[in-house]
């Protein structure tokens, strides 16, 4: 199947309920960054560097969506929020498979660790689909028919909502929208990274939760770096417009082990390309970001940029 045929995520008419997060920090929210990153109020959070991986079957319309990152905080509780358009299977993958990645990129890796912290539960207008322990943390997997009432949810847990957090809210009330969110335990260390988490869901295109709230701090040098295997080279959209990512790499070569613990031993995906997207400073807007097959089916040598 051609990328280029596949839409982004579909958003049935049909009245569904969406998911938002609120297992995260107590008192009021206030988001700093990644997929809808939050922490309490007057409590500071930013994540410092960001890498994923997305693997991507288009005959069974499965995407395996890896992260981690490292975070900067000042040693409360935070959390962050992850949609997908659709329910997502949430497993711990083996985060070596970006040890892996970087030796294929000729770089050196980053690893660094994070505890989790108990869930909560759902209150009318908000279903709790799923709870549990994945990668040492505690996920929450949610669905809700209108941002109100998702606003209203994380209220009634003691947390701050804004107009821009529910406008954000809104774009996953409809369709088949879930929200998982991932709450990390404060620490004493001022800087703690996410064991790699792997979410497994069903679309139409490769998808990455890009969108972040209208007021959403844009500081500079927040690095992203994202890997994208299918069967063709990629390219991003934000919207509608063209990703303006760097492509460090792209390559039509044999994966051998490098998706080991990664991704389900029975998923197969022979003759995929690999490639590899990067931002310096990733800014974000009010689109998610999904990919269609690039243009130039043509190899990019590594040129990745080191993560410091």
């Amino acid at each position: 199947m051609n990328l280029h045929e596949l839409r982004p995520p579909r958003l049935p008419r049909l009245p569904a309920l969406v998911a938002l997060a609120a297992l995260l920090a107590p008192s009021g929210v206030r988001p700093s960054e990644a997929c809808m990153l939050v922490s309490g109020a007057n409590h500071r959070v930013r994540v410092e560097a960001e890498e994923a991986l997305i693997v991507y079957d288009p005959a069974s319309r499965t995407e395996h969506f890896i992260r981690k990152a490292d975070f900067r905080s000042d040693g409360q509780p935070f959390g962050f929020i992850v949609p997908t358009p659709t329910r997502p299977t949430l497993a711990e993958a083996d985060e070596a498979v970006f040890t892996r990645l970087a030796a294929r990129y000729g770089i050196a890796p980053r690893a660094l660790r994070a505890r989790g912290a108990p869930g909560a539960r759902g209150l009318p207008g908000v279903v709790v689909v799923e709870v549990q322990r994945v990668a040492g943390l505690d996920a929450t997997v949610l669905r809700a028919n209108d941002a109100t009432a998702l606003a209203a949810w994380l209220g009634a847990r003691g947390f701050a909502h804004r107009p821009a957090i529910t406008a954000w809210l809104g774009r996953y009330t409809t369709g088949d929208w879930h929200l998982t969110a991932f709450r990390y335990n404060g620490g004493p260390r001022s800087q703690v990274g996410s064991r790699a988490v792997r979410l497994s869901f069903t679309t139409d295109a490769p998808f990455y939760p890009y969108a972040e709230p209208s007021d959403q701090p844009q500081e500079s040098g927040r690095r992203f770096r994202l890997t994208v295997v299918a069967p063709q080279r990629v390219e991003g959209v934000v919207g509608s417009a063209p990703w303006a990512a760097r492509v460090g790499y792209a390559g039509n070569t044999p994966l051998g082990t490098l998706l080991r613990g990664a991704v389900p031993e029975t998923f197969a995906l022979a003759g995929a390309w690999m490639t590899t997207f990067e931002e310096r400073d990733s800014r974000r807007g009010a689109s998610d970001l999904t990919f269609r097959n690039a243009a130039a089916q043509t190899a990019v040598r590594a040129s990745i940029q080191v993560f410091r």
